[in-house]
């Protein structure tokens, strides 16, 4: 139970480092770097959803 609690609380901390990501890049005039944030909140969610399936286990 320790384990799934860890889990969930690593996800919330994900989507909360999400959110900030998000907008810098909403803000932003800079293509290149829109693409950069792109990338990083693409990699937040693929660890958010491998989380998810490990609790699904």
């Amino acid at each position: 139970m320790k384990t799934q609690e860890e889990i969930l609380s690593k996800i919330k901390e994900l989507e909360n480092d999400i959110k900030p990501i998000k907008n810098i890049m909403e803000n932003s005039t800079n293509y290149k770097m829109k693409i950069d944030y792109l990338k990083s909140i693409f990699k937040i969610q693929r660890e958010i959803d491998l989380l998810n399936w490990v609790l699904e286990r």
